[in-house]
């Protein structure tokens, strides 16, 4: 799972240096075998896996609901909905949990029904451009065909990147101004940005 600041679209600036790449997981199974909530336990203590340990301040604890509710929310939507899916994102300040997914699917109801189990967790729900396996096809094809782009169109295709937020593929090339128009023909709405 993802940390975002002000929602999903703080994972990406348009044309700029954002943060891109495969969504994370937050999903870590630790040495005890359970799920990781990102918190360190006090030195000498055992650690704990079930419940939230009384020693917890209320914002740590508040934390670890959130974390254990975004846990939940990708279990689900990847185990049912994974064609919707794209990925989750919290931001600890606000307690939110973002759900990025295809608008229109019965994921919404399902993680609404499911996060009501943590009531101090606000959800919200973004749009994004197509699912993550769709994204990922996408992008291993235009990965696949770099070469045939370079020896018919002398484009270099040097990335293709899965932006953080949803929004789509960015693909890096040096001929990015030459070869936009091209790329969006070929491979559609999907790639939201060229760039060199």
């Amino acid at each position: 799972m993802l940390g975002c600041q002000s929602g999903p679209t703080s994972l990406r600036t348009p044309g700029g240096g954002g943060a891109t790449g495969a969504p994370y997981s937050s999903s870590r199974v630790p040495s005890s075998g359970g799920p990781s909530t990102g918190l360190t336990p006090p030195a000498g203590s055992a650690p704990r896996t079930t419940g939230a340990p009384s020693s917890l301040s209320p914002e740590q604890s508040s934390q670890a609901e959130l974390a254990r509710a975004g846990e939940a929310v990708e279990k689900l939507a990847r185990e049912h909905y994974a064609d919707d899916y794209f990925a989750t994102c919290r931001d600890a300040s606000t307690r939110t949990l973002y759900v990025m997914r295809v608008h229109g699917t019965g994921l919404d109801a399902a993680v609404t029904h499911l996060v009501a189990e943590w009531p101090g967790v606000k959800l919200e729900f973004r749009d994004a451009a197509a699912g993550y396996p769709r994204q990922l096809a996408l992008a291993e094809q235009i990965r696949s065909e770099a070469g045939d782009w370079a020896a018919t169109y002398g484009v270099h295709i040097r990335s293709v990147q899965i932006a953080n937020d949803g929004a789509g593929l960015i693909v890096g090339t040096p001929q990015a101004e030459s070869a936009r128009k091209e790329l969006l023909a070929q491979y559609g709405g999907l790639v939201v940005e060229v760039r060199p």
